[in-house]
């Protein structure tokens, strides 16, 4: 079975290569858990996210409107999804030992490309700022925006910004909303004009120990 693994950022080459693999492609994610979730995977056999974790008192504005909308992009593209809350994990190494704030462990593992939902993740700040003004706005879209909604990526993005005059006004809800899921795109690494940078991320529904690579 092909196994893709990057020990650094990729390059856009390297991410679009990604992008064309077959779902069955294993992939090397990496990401940090509090050490109670790694008891939990070392006991149960699955770590899974729980909300009381995932949105503790005082969790960021923006955060829970942005994880129900990246629930909802894993239900429409990941055919075993259960609907759960998604795990978060990087393509990429993340730090060493040294690295890590007490009580958090790393967690290296290796699962099919079909599990997990890719995406770049400079973008997704952008999504993540956007479901923030949406919720100052008592989750209406707001009718000022103190940042442009629609997410160009690259040059075709960028022709649209172009021919509305950069106006916020002139950009639908609708199509702002749209332009969002071009993060999944890896395709549109090797596009003219791509600006999404060149770190990425994944969510999949669990980590099984039979997964697990190791935990440092």
């Amino acid at each position: 079975m092909n196994h893709i693994e990057f020990f650094g950022p990729p390059s856009l080459e390297e991410i679009a290569y990604l992008s064309g693999c077959s779902p069955e492609t294993l992939v090397t994610i990496w990401t940090r858990q509090q050490e109670g979730a790694v008891e939990l995977l070392n006991t149960e056999g699955i770590l899974v996210a729980r909300a009381e974790h995932t949105f503790p008192a005082g969790h960021s504005v923006g955060k829970r409107s942005a994880y129900e909308w990246m629930r909802s992009q894993m239900q429409k593209r990941i055919p075993s999804y259960d609907s759960s809350w998604p795990v978060w994990v990087s393509l990429t190494p993340l730090g060493n030992k040294e690295d890590l704030a007490p009580g958090d462990r790393l967690i290296c593992a290796r699962v099919p490309k079909k599990r997990l939902l890719m995406s770049f993740y400079n973008p997704w700040e952008h999504i993540l700022q956007c479901m923030a003004l949406i919720e100052r706005s008592d989750g209406l879209w707001p009718a000022v925006w103190g940042m442009m909604p629609y997410l160009a990526m690259n040059g075709e993005g960028k022709d649209r910004l172009g021919r509305a005059n950069n106006c916020i006004s002139n950009i639908p809800e609708c199509e702002c909303r749209e332009s969002w899921e071009r993060i999944f795109d890896l395709s549109l690494a090797c596009t003219a004009g791509f600006s999404g940078g060149n770190f990425l991320q994944a969510t999949l529904s669990e980590i099984h120990i039979s997964d697990v690579v190791g935990i440092t």
